[in-house]
């Protein structure tokens, strides 16, 4: 069995077909066919991908902690959710709120590096990461402050969309409500009284005018409503908790992952990590002597080199290494590939970054 390394596997397939599809059944002789090829991609991707939905299997393996929003929706829903989020994630507010807050924490993390330092005692990186990532997003979403990085047990929310996020795919308990599938029930429940508190806290607050928050996801959703609307009557908690849910999963996640495969591609490489230290020295002094503990965006622009190597790190280890695409109707791509109804179209997005052919 190939499991425990299964995107390798896909690796190692890819390069073996040289860019031609090919398929692998699996439970419930379901037929995944895998494409390696450019022309391919963009079929899937772009040209045609009102054929290739997520389908309902995996959008009602997603709905229970996700809801209805992004993740976990296709065709006309999937197109709203993604022109309420682009606009929302467009306005200069949250830009600035995300900025603000991702300095705030890095500082905070900062902080921990050089304790452990002094200690000599060693850290175990994705944990860090992982804290870092949902104070961050936690504070950016809702307003909260967690005060979890370095805290000797995991918070109640915390828990809750760590667990969660781990157990949503694994569903096949569900009607016996056993094993992981209760405590995916019990995680919902956590992650839905924090939530619905906020969003209850924040609309009793703007009714009746007591707000002096910094802005973040929820109040600047609130404040588009009211822009548009003059009041928040008409705006639906539910959709705010999946919104919220959507962003802290799909943000917190793949951020965590960038920064741990990074830090371990770099301990792996130290003549790009040496690189990169000139590259800080030269171009923003100040932080290379430690005197701007953090850098601004501004000055994150003009590190180029630091930019391409955390760009070959995800490539190398992309947040969703495979993407299963359901073919809706019967299809033929640019290639002469024939894709049935029903069909899974696989993009193993790791083993096309390996991919020799290419």
């Amino acid at each position: 069995m190939n499991l425990h390394r299964v995107h390798d596997w896909f690796a190692t397939l890819v390069n073996e077909y040289k860019g031609e599809p090919f398929t692998i059944r699996w439970l419930g002789n379901r037929r995944g066919v895998f494409l390696s090829t450019v022309e391919a991609y963009e079929e899937v991707l772009k040209t045609k991908f009102e054929n290739f939905p997520k389908g309902s299997g995996q959008t009602e393996m997603l709905q229970d902690v996700l809801g209805g929003c992004i993740f976990a929706s296709d065709h006309a829903q999937w197109a709203h959710q993604r022109k309420t989020s682009v606009n929302l994630f467009t306005t200069r507010a949250l830009r600035e709120t995300m900025s603000e807050t991702m300095r705030k924490y890095t500082r905070v993390l900062l902080n921990i590096f050089d304790r452990k330092s002094e200690n000599g005692t060693s850290i175990d990186l994705a944990k860090i990461f992982s804290r870092f990532t949902i104070e961050a997003f936690a504070e950016i979403g809702f307003g909260i402050e967690m005060n979890c990085s370095d805290a000797e047990e995991e918070r109640p929310l915390q828990r809750a969309f760590d667990s969660s996020h781990r157990m949503t795919v694994l569903r096949f308990q569900r009607l016996l409500n056993i094993g992981a599938e209760k405590h995916l029930k019990e995680d919902i429940k956590v992650i839905d009284e924090t939530v619905f508190g906020i969003i209850s806290k924040a609309l009793t607050n703007r009714h009746t005018r007591k707000t002096t928050e910094t802005p973040n996801l929820v109040s600047i959703f609130l404040d588009r409503a009211e822009d548009a609307e003059g009041d928040h009557g008409n705006v639906d908690p539910s959709f705010l908790r999946d919104m919220v849910a959507n962003f802290m999963f799909a943000g917190r996640d793949t951020t965590t992952q960038a920064m741990s495969w990074f830090f371990l591609n770099l301990s792996k490489r130290p003549d790009v990590a040496q690189k990169i230290r000139e590259e800080v020295a030269a171009m923003v002094p100040d932080l290379a002597t430690g005197k701007t503990p953090v850098p601004t965006m501004e000055q994150v622009q003009e590190l180029t080199f630091l930019d391409a190597a955390i760009k070959e790190s995800l490539r190398l280890y992309p947040a969703v290494p495979v993407t299963p695409k359901l073919v809706e109707e019967d299809i033929v791509l640019s290639d002469g590939t024939f894709l049935r109804k029903g069909w899974f179209a696989m993009l193993s997005a790791y083993g096309f970054a390996r991919a020799k052919h290419i």
